[in-house]
């Protein structure tokens, strides 16, 4: 039995309120993929520590991203994007965004997305993190949580992706505050 720890750190200043909701959220995802798994997994926020497996940064919104200002080789993000993960040597980023622009009405709006949205999002981007070198069309082939927009649905697939990637640890970017 191995216990994973996912640790989401916020840089997007979200009152504690909204990051149980989300927590609670995530958690309920992560049971779901880990069901029926000798394994255990820990999702909570805080503090960055060396035993974190994934470290998931919430940032305000592209514009904010610690993994431009902070990795080596930085990413050209696209604006519009809910998260991001990249691999840079062999450290790993992820993050997922508070303000994400949606078209509504046949305009660009930037929202904030519900708690379940959102821990959506930062699952879509652990199954990034597991598997750093997948492509985003490779992760969207494990059907639901891994399509882009996620959707919510865990597949056998995401199961296997995620129990079975989770298992090699992977440095992750960390930001000095």
């Amino acid at each position: 039995m191995t216990d994973f720890n996912i640790k989401m750190i916020n840089h997007a200043g979200i009152a504690s309120d909204r990051r149980g909701e989300i927590e609670v959220a995530l958690r309920a995802i992560f049971d779901e993929a880990f069901d029926g798994s000798s394994d255990s997994v820990f999702v909570g926020w805080g503090a960055q520590s060396e035993s974190d497996t994934i470290r998931l940064h919430h940032v305000r919104d592209v514009g904010a991203s610690v993994i431009v200002k902070n990795m080596e080789r930085p990413p050209t993000l696209r604006p519009g994007i809910a998260g991001h993960t990249s691999k840079r040597g062999k450290i790993v980023g992820s993050e997922f965004y508070k303000d994400v622009s949606v078209m509504s009405r046949g305009k660009l709006k930037v929202t904030s997305q519900s708690a379940e949205k959102t821990a959506g999002l930062a699952f879509h981007e652990c199954l990034h993190n597991v598997a750093p070198d997948f492509s985003e069309d490779q992760i969207a082939a494990l059907g639901g949580y891994g399509k882009s927009p996620p959707e919510a649905v865990m597949t056998d697939e995401i199961r296997k992706h995620m129990t079975t990637g989770i298992a090699t640890k992977r440095p992750q970017l960390l930001v000095n505050p």
